[in-house]
């Protein structure tokens, strides 16, 4: 599973808990309160991918330096696996006490699944019981 190391890995995500169960299938976890639980083709028709776009600069002489909560390394580790995509990077060499530095500026792309916006717990209850 290529999702196994960002499973437990996965930085803290303000935007709701993340959950894994169909993320080889979905390619991108489920992001909300709760699972929804729906039917297979109501689960295909109601949830949507979206993106959270991110980017910033890492000195890889500090490889714990988190950028919005990413160390480079997991970002990395990320891309590989084919869970998020590196849209742009560049290296660029810097100094510090008179040692060369390494940065790279990265932007990458997280996906995620979702319900749409409006679509609480509740409405996805009565939607699954026929409500």
């Amino acid at each position: 599973m290529a999702f196994l190391k960002q499973q437990t890995g996965t930085p803290s995500n303000d935007r709701g808990n993340l959950y894994w169960h169909r993320a080889e299938v979905d390619r991108a976890p489920f992001r909300g309160k709760s699972v929804p639980l729906l039917k297979e083709h109501e689960y295909e028709g109601r949830v949507e991918r979206v993106w959270d776009c991110y980017c910033g600069t890492f000195d890889t002489s500090a490889p714990e330096q988190l950028v919005h909560g990413r160390t480079l390394q997991w970002i990395m580790d990320s891309a590989m696996a084919k869970w998020v995509t590196v849209i742009f990077r560049e290296h660029s060499w810097g100094e510090r006490d008179g040692s060369p530095i390494m940065f790279q500026y990265i932007e990458w792309a997280e996906p995620y699944q979702e319900l749409p916006a409006g679509a609480n717990g509740d409405a996805v209850h009565n939607y699954v019981n026929g409500g």
